[in-house]
């Protein structure tokens, strides 16, 4: 291997029972990184490092997973094992490799049309808020919550802009009986799509889950209205036209609250930007032209 990845190894060691062959780093986040991994027999895995700080560690990915694949509505990588990485910190999870083509991918590549990408993704988040979220997943905070950490963080002449929003979703989010289980980030890079799939650019329009698509990452899954999900995918889509926005609320095919959808509209895009852009300090121009969107859209101007 070129580089040497001693937690990814031991990892693969102890989980996958066999060393890596050669390591590859597909991904790195705050609380995370992604390798993909080739073992001696041939095998390709994948393997999720979670921060000792993270509070969704790899058990509580694995779980989620298992219950999302036993489901049978939404295709997931199948577990191969997952816990504490002896000698580190941090846990692992493990993992069959789904591929390396992203319906983000494709659709950059001009593979898949964007409308049939979001398509699919409204196919999805409905087939996911139909599960029945697993007992002893630790979920991310609930809505209340995460508003309070929002308003704390970023700047008051924004806080104020996001006030009446927030008045908005309080009202819509009264009802526990109306919360589902939320995947809390589907965009379009969170699902794997292997190679040859030329019935995605039409499977959202058809309202039909798409065979053959993994969906990965779990750790902002929580409890909430549907329209806090869609609201999160169409942001981090950057589907906030007209357009844009129906190729996934049609291929959804439930109904939504279109006053509710437009404030956690503004409440993803001010909270992505607050802990992405302004925090983490990361993907901070397209964080800030989504802002500036919504603002205009809005008829604010800063």
């Amino acid at each position: 291997m070129s580089r040497y990845y001693p937690a990814v190894s031991l990892a693969c060691e102890v989980l996958a029972g066999s060393c890596a062959a050669s390591v590859t780093r597909a991904a790195q986040g705050p609380l995370t990184s992604v390798y993909r991994v080739v073992l001696p027999d041939g095998r390709r895995v994948v393997v999720k490092l979670f921060a000792p700080r993270a509070r969704h560690d790899a058990g509580a990915e694995a779980l989620a997973l298992r219950a999302v694949a036993e489901s049978g509505r939404v295709d997931v990588p199948e577990v191969i094992g997952a816990g504490p990485v002896p000698g580190f910190s941090s846990t692992a999870l493990v993992s069959e490799d789904a591929g390396a083509h992203t319906l983000g991918g494709l659709v950059r590549a001009g593979l898949v049309a964007p409308e049939g990408a979001l398509g699919c993704l409204g196919v999805l988040l409905g087939a996911f808020h139909s599960l029945t979220p697993p007992a002893g997943v630790p979920m991310a905070p609930g809505i209340t919550e995460q508003a309070r950490a929002v308003l704390r963080r970023c700047p008051s002449c924004l806080a104020s802009w996001l006030k009446p929003a927030l008045e908005v979703i309080a009202r819509g989010c009264a009802d526990p009986a109306a919360f589902v289980w939320c995947h809390g980030d589907l965009h379009w890079d969170n699902v794997i799509a292997a190679d040859g799939l030329e019935h995605l650019a039409d499977a959202g329009t058809q309202g039909q889950l798409p065979g053959r698509v993994r969906v990965v990452d779990f750790e902002g899954t929580t409890l909430c209205v549907p329209e806090y999900d869609v609201a999160q995918t169409l942001v981090t889509c950057d589907a906030l036209t007209p357009a844009a926005r129906a190729s996934v609320t049609t291929a959804y095919g439930r109904p939504l609250d279109p006053r509710l959808l437009d404030a956690l509209v503004v409440f993803q895009t001010l909270r992505g930007w607050t802990f992405a852009a302004r925090i983490e300090r990361r993907d901070q121009r397209v964080w800030a032209a989504r802002l500036h969107r919504v603002l205009h859209d809005q008829g604010i101007r800063i």
